[in-house]
């Protein structure tokens, strides 16, 4: 009798565990694991945090924004997200505006984005917002970012002309303005007293600002500053810019280029003039041959924006956002300047060979 009963609850608790949860008969226990298995990745593949990128360079073929990418790539590793990252093919605001919408149909759980023309990028970038997608910009984007939060300028006219209330919720990049105005201090105590400031995208209110806050910090210092703008995309152009510029205005002793590819092309210009030591060089931004010029005291420092960081903050700042509504408390987080000399340039070049800084 104690045999039968107990069969017959055992009986009882099987059908409750199997039959009540499905008529068909209970799959083998290996099939059993593979349909809950198989469930669990699809539940994961629809609820895993997605974030784009969208910016303003073509990445393949620029190394200062390969590092950006490495540290997006990163950061959806550590977090385990997913990051996607657009860029140009070339240099065109229209279509990146277009871009941007593409990716905003697709409803990503947050969008990174640089602005370097807020005029043409605004109309995309608050699709973004009024589609409850939180916008983090990066990189250029700091006077957008800073006006729709209610501070003041930073430069004397970055809010000219420009929409406002685009609705980024915070801004990662460098300082722009205040990089431009240290990188004319250090030039001018070194001696200089006429300055280039060699603008490769004018119009690019980031690059813009740096040139403005140069001329600023040579006029404070009794100096003079000019700007001289030319073409990133043809360095042989960019060397006939500076020889011409320097027989045409022979007393200029510093030049300041904004990028590390910029940079390199004067140097070899210097170089080919027979004016390298004579006029002093400082360039934005680091590359191996930035860093063998720092070392062979060709270049006298290089601005850093520690670009690695301005891609993998804003993925940490929206994961953080989007799972506990956190942010920031100044709507800015600064990634630079930071300066590279001749002093400290032992210091990153292992991080310059891993090429994430």
């Amino acid at each position: 009798m104690y045999s039968i009963l107990k069969i017959s609850i055992l009986s009882i608790i099987i059908v409750l565990l199997f039959g009540g949860c499905n008529s068909q008969p209970p799959p083998s226990d290996e099939s059993s694991s593979t349909v809950v298995t198989t469930s669990v990745l699809k539940q994961k593949t629809v609820t895993k945090t997605r974030i784009v990128f969208v910016t303003h360079e073509v990445t393949s073929t620029n190394s200062f924004w390969a590092i950006i990418k490495r540290g997006a790539d990163q950061a959806a590793k550590d977090f385990n997200i997913t990051v996607e990252y657009h860029s140009l093919k070339k240099f065109d605001m229209a279509l990146m505006a277009q871009l941007i919408e593409e990716v905003v149909a697709t409803n990503p759980d947050g969008l990174v984005v640089s602005i370097p023309d807020e005029k043409i990028l605004a109309s995309a970038i608050k699709k973004a917002v009024e589609a409850d997608i939180p916008v983090i910009s990066i990189n250029a984007g700091q006077e957008a970012t800073i006006r729709n939060t209610g501070r003041e300028a930073t430069t004397k006219n970055e809010f000219q002309e420009a929409p406002t209330n685009l609705g980024a919720l915070t801004h990662v990049g460098q300082l722009e303005y205040e990089a431009g105005i240290q990188a004319g201090e250090r030039l001018a105590e070194a001696g200089v007293r006429h300055g280039f400031c060699v603008n490769h995208w004018v119009g690019n209110l980031a690059i813009d600002a740096r040139c403005e806050g140069f001329t600023d910090a040579m006029l404070s210092a009794g100096g003079i500053a000019d700007t001289l703008a030319v073409d990133p995309t043809k360095p042989d152009d960019i060397q006939q810019r500076i020889d011409m510029a320097l027989e045409t205005i022979s007393d200029v002793d510093g030049i300041l280029t904004n990028n590390s590819n910029v940079g390199i092309a004067t140097l070899k210009a210097l170089k080919k003039s027979d004016l390298l030591g004579k006029v002093k060089l400082a360039t934005f931004d680091l590359s191996p041959q930035v860093i063998e010029a720092i070392q062979n005291k060709e270049i006298l420092f290089a601005v850093d924006q520690q670009q690695y960081l301005q891609g993998y903050l804003p993925v940490m700042l929206l994961y953080l956002y989007l799972t506990n509504r956190n942010l920031p408390v100044d709507k800015i987080t600064p990634t630079g300047p930071e300066f590279v000399t001749i002093e400290n340039v032992a210091a990153v070049i292992e991080a310059i060979e891993k090429g994430t800084r």
